[in-house]
């Protein structure tokens, strides 16, 4: 399943501010083994936006749209069919987030402040797009560090070409590289059996240089616990 993200802002365009949705939602998308083929700016502009929805929705599955929700609103109820559309409270702001299904496209519009989006996300979204994925998702990170992406792309390269149930992703960060494991299946346990081998191949190959695989563990924290546990 495909995804666009559309981020809604005349503050983006200009980099008065840095768009931290479009990576939270990128990141999320590929947690959840959705495929992100186009990302897109547009500013505080109806017509602006109305034009990247039109095209928007043509080639995505589904459409996130972060921001600019009194805008699309208006586009929506103007130029947009919906066969259903759901409301989302925001428990945390005023903007009201929208679940838009149309024959071509699910539409996912969600507040632009970075809180009341992730908060939003988590609650709805989440388990509204894993109903739309058949099967189970699992997904492990290997993270590492001390070799140069260029390094490791080479030598988990037939990793990468060789996986027929899973995926192996490679992500490029400051400082270290993240190999994202991920697997569809019918259920959690065939899921992280899948994965399992992949994820010790990877430990063997980089050795040392892995420093977690735990999502949620970052490398200054790694450092900070690793000073602790030898003082």
């Amino acid at each position: 399943m495909t995804v666009e993200i559309l981020c809604v802002g005349t503050e983006l365009l200009l980099g008065n501010i840095v768009n931290t949705n479009a990576a939270y939602l990128a990141r999320k998308c590929a947690a959840l083994g959705l495929s992100c083929n186009y990302q897109t700016v547009v500013g505080d502009n109806e017509s602006c936006l109305a034009q990247a929805i039109e095209c928007a929705v043509k080639r995505s599955d589904v459409l996130m749209i972060s921001g600019g929700l009194s805008l699309a609103e208006n586009i929506q109820k103007k130029n947009i069919k919906a066969d259903k559309t759901v409301v989302m409270e925001n428990e945390n702001g005023p903007s009201r987030g929208f679940l838009i299904e149309t024959e071509e496209c699910k539409i996912i519009m969600l507040p632009g402040s970075p809180n009341e989006l992730a908060a939003m996300f988590e609650k709805n979204i989440i388990p509204y797009l894993e109903k739309l994925t058949s099967g189970v998702i699992y997904s492990q990170t290997v993270k590492i560090c001390g070799i140069e992406e260029s390094e490791v792309t080479e030598r988990i390269k037939d990793l990468v070409e060789n996986q027929t149930n899973l995926t192996v992703t490679l992500y490029p960060m400051t400082g270290e590289v993240h190999v994202r494991v991920l697997a569809v299946s019918e259920d959690m346990k065939q899921a992280k059996k899948l994965i399992k081998p992949v994820v010790k191949e990877l430990k063997a190959r980089f050795g040392y240089n892995v420093y977690t695989t735990e999502e949620d563990t970052t490398l200054e924290k790694a450092v900070v616990e690793l000073l602790i546990a030898n003082d």
